[in-house]
């Protein structure tokens, strides 16, 4: 089921026409005062949003949350924008089994972001922010591929992808300059966990 408002026709036509291009069958739904219609019990339903309007986005994710808390099998694919909402909280999130797309996401499981909040507080005291992880992965990111290749950096950028601690480097040239086109889905499971594919 793909969800948009008639009023924000550009995302959710290019959504839509990469659907058909794939031949996946989906029923297009404009506001979600029918979600439950749409789903099939005997089927996992997968639900998307390309709005991230916050008052639409969140009324979907409540919506595909209380249709996971009547026992439908459901999955909710919607805008990175959404965990930055003051009125959704994050059980919602997990209840409709969300998927998230972004560039960045800090995963404090990971051994290694341990050990760099662990570093930062011993040196500066405070908690480090986005800001904070973002200088340590771009400084450690440029510096290899300096190393790597000298004064001919820029010409190899293509060549080297890495993940940092929370971005991920995976440059293309277009036009005059890199797109960093290096995304991570965050998934917000039912069991309350949160992963990062």
């Amino acid at each position: 089921t793909a969800f948009g408002k008639a009023k924000e026709k550009v995302p959710c036509v290019l959504i839509v026409d990469e659907l058909d291009s794939l031949r996946i069958p989906y029923t297009k739904v404009y506001g979600y005062s029918s979600i439950a219609s749409t789903g099939r019990n005997e089927l996992h339903n997968r639900y998307l949003t390309a709005s991230d309007k916050e008052y639409f986005a969140s009324g979907v994710v409540r919506s595909v949350s209380v249709l996971a808390l009547q026992r439908h099998s459901v999955s909710l694919y919607c805008p990175a924008k959404v965990r930055s909402f003051e009125n959704l909280e994050t059980e919602l999130l997990h209840n409709a089994d969300t998927h998230l797309m972004t560039n960045y996401f800090v995963d404090y499981n990971n051994p290694e972001v341990r050990k760099f909040v662990y570093t930062y507080r011993a040196l500066f005291n405070p908690e480090p922010d986005s800001y904070a992880f973002h200088g340590y992965d771009s400084m450690k990111y440029f510096t290899r591929l300096c190393a790597l290749y000298g004064r001919e950096w820029y010409k190899k950028i293509p060549e080297y992808s890495e993940r940092g601690l929370q971005t991920g480097f995976d440059f293309t040239f277009q036009g005059c300059g890199a797109v960093n086109h290096a995304t991570m889905r965050v998934v917000y499971s039912p069991d309350f966990s949160v992963s990062v594919q």
